[in-house]
């Protein structure tokens, strides 16, 4: 079993966010990086908690999914009232406060004749971007469709295709929205420039650069910018 750390990157300290016996993964930060989430599978259920990054606070159930339903976690809304995952469906869990933590129920926000994978939340909370093979059963592509927090059961309007040439994953948003990133199948990480008025519209994919690829692990999991 591995368990889940954070490091200060000046000090090189490390803190064990986890150090139990059931299989966790896909950790992410809160937006305002004090906290970290992560899937944990415990018996029959897969389960999201939430600890401080610095180990300070016992970790704290958020959602309890479906008996036997795996949870692939991939982001928090950044006002921290949703989380986003994907089991075949894109899934989003409103985390009302009023409501228990195990009672909690996932939303099957985007559910298609084609996959779609991932899910993260643009750093306005106005839209997500995923992964789908829509326009091509062979492969994946970076989408991007509104979300309404107002009215979370669906897509608020529809999808805009962000990549060119297929991609496997580690879609991230620059911090101030206006450029999206992503892995491609032939590991080249890409830039676009992303305008959100009037309308939402997404500029030429440009390379940055190669990564030494293929590396080990599920790209579709891999938030890896930082945040400057």
């Amino acid at each position: 079993n591995q368990d889940i750390w954070t490091i200060d990157l000046a000090s090189g300290k490390g803190v064990a966010i986890t150090s139990d016996a059931p299989p966790e993964n896909a950790p992410i930060w809160s937006a305002d990086g004090k906290y970290v989430l992560y899937a944990s599978t415990r018996e029959e259920y897969s389960e999201v908690y939430r600890r401080a990054a610095d180990g300070s606070t016992p970790p704290e159930l958020l959602f309890r999914n479906t008996p036997g339903a795996f949870i692939v976690l991939t982001d928090v809304s950044p006002d921290g009232r949703f989380l986003a995952f994907h089991t075949g469906a894109l899934m989003v869990v409103p985390l009302d406060p009023s409501t228990p933590s195990a009672e909690r129920k996932a939303i099957e926000w985007l559910r298609e004749e084609y996959d779609v994978a991932q899910g993260r939340f643009s750093p306005d909370g106005r839209y997500l971007a995923f992964l789908s093979n829509e326009a091509d059963g062979e492969r994946m592509d970076v989408y991007v469709r509104p979300f309404d927090p107002a009215k979370p059961q669906a897509p608020a309007g529809p999808g805009v295709r962000v990549s060119a040439t297929g991609a496997l994953g580690m879609i991230v948003w620059r911090p101030d929205g206006r450029e999206l990133y992503y892995l491609t199948r032939r590991w080249d990480v890409m830039a676009v420039e992303i305008t959100t008025s009037p309308a939402f519209t997404a500029g030429t994919p440009r390379r940055l650069f190669t990564a030494p690829g293929p590396l080990v692990g599920n790209p579709q999991q891999w938030k890896s910018v930082g945040r400057d």
